[in-house]
């Protein structure tokens, strides 16, 4: 994990990683206590309905222990356990479906995103609705959404707070069989709303820009998930904003992050001379998204950029934060990758 995490939109993904792979930790810790593995003869229905018998007793060191023995017996199964889980799924208390989205969601695959898809729908189940928001932050969803499913989804873009919205933003964008009005529109309303009245949030684990900034970057990574199809309705957005200054500029970064090339040349002004650095932060990332290799001489002279953060995201990382040169860093590496990666297919 690196230390600038949260700097810029691109590292909210390493929020997400951070704060998923803490969760995981917690729920398996107990194994590597204990070391005490599940019958090896027990089927996956048996674990789950072992699994959520355990949970449903008193927490002690050996009950947590069993508990997390039967999850990781059945993530090892891999696919072969989804139906036992879905089934599990279906007549779990919250607590015990908690803990079923947490195994899931370590098999990879679409068979189980369409799992934690259908655990977001089911919102009775609050917890573990959002356990399951929480590890879809990395999946490409490639299947329809069922109306529920969609419903959902959006109501938690236009419901939750900022960071809860921002989550769900960046899950719908990435629900690639939905219809690009369908995603983009609950996205682009909340992200406005975000601009004309910004939520009061206080400093963030894991990020090092101002509290701010932070919340709407919440939502640019959305829209590089999206891309050029999102290019049209930024557009029309950054228009209606037009003399008001800091909107305008929000609106571009959007632009930017989705790839808009025609606004590569403001944002470069924005990363050199823009007085806010947490706002240039940002800059770096959404102009390397529009100008694409041309970002690269920009991003190569800012590698020995010594604007700091006043924010330490996380107290075990001693030193100074170099915020912009740590972004610029990360997004010449990707471009460079892009760069590798199409030359070895011509």
């Amino acid at each position: 994990m690196k230390s600038y995490v949260g700097c810029g939109p691109h590292q909210i993904r390493s929020v997400a990683k951070l704060l998923l792979y803490a969760m995981w930790i917690l729920c398996f810790a107990g194994i590597a206590i204990a070391q005490q593995e599940a019958p090896a003869d027990l089927s996956p229905d048996e674990l789950v309905n072992r699994l959520m018998a355990v949970t449903n007793q008193k927490l002690t060191r050996e009950v947590e222990q069993e508990r997390s023995a039967l999850m990781e017996a059945l993530w090892k199964q891999g696919e072969s356990a989804i139906p036992a889980i879905v089934s599990g799924l279906s007549r779990g208390n919250d607590v015990q479906r908690v803990y079923l989205v947490h195994t899931v969601a370590r098999i990879p695959g679409d068979s189980s995103t369409s799992v934690l898809v259908e655990a977001v729908a089911q919102t009775s189940f609050p917890r573990a609705a959002n356990r399951a928001l929480a590890a879809l932050e990395n999946r490409t969803i490639n299947r329809p959404l069922s109306p529920p499913e969609l419903q959902a989804l959006t109501d938690q873009v236009r419901q939750k707070g900022v960071i809860g919205a921002g989550l769900a933003s960046r899950v719908l964008a990435r629900c690639v069989e939905v219809p690009i009005a369908g995603r983009l529109t609950p996205i682009v309303e909340r992200f406005e709303s975000e601009l004309i009245s910004p939520a009061e949030i206080g400093r963030v684990v894991g990020s090092y820009v101002s509290p701010r900034v932070f919340a709407r970057n919440q939502f640019l990574l959305a829209f590089s998930y999206l891309g050029e199809p999102a290019i049209p309705a930024l557009t029309q957005k950054r228009c209606q904003a037009t003399g008001n200054v800091e909107i305008e500029k929000w609106w571009a970064l959007a632009l930017g992050m989705a790839g808009d090339r025609s606004v590569a040349p403001y944002l470069e002004g924005v990363v050199r001379n823009d007085p806010d650095k947490y706002i240039r932060c940002t800059a770096v990332s959404a102009y390397a998204h529009s100008a694409k290799q041309d970002a690269i001489p920009l991003l190569e002279s800012l590698l020995t950029d010594t604007t700091e953060s006043e924010y330490k995201g996380c107290i075990l990382i001693p030193g100074k934060v170099f915020l912009i040169r740590n972004v610029a860093k990360d997004e010449l590496a990707t471009l460079r990758r892009e760069k590798a990666a199409t030359s070895g297919q011509k």
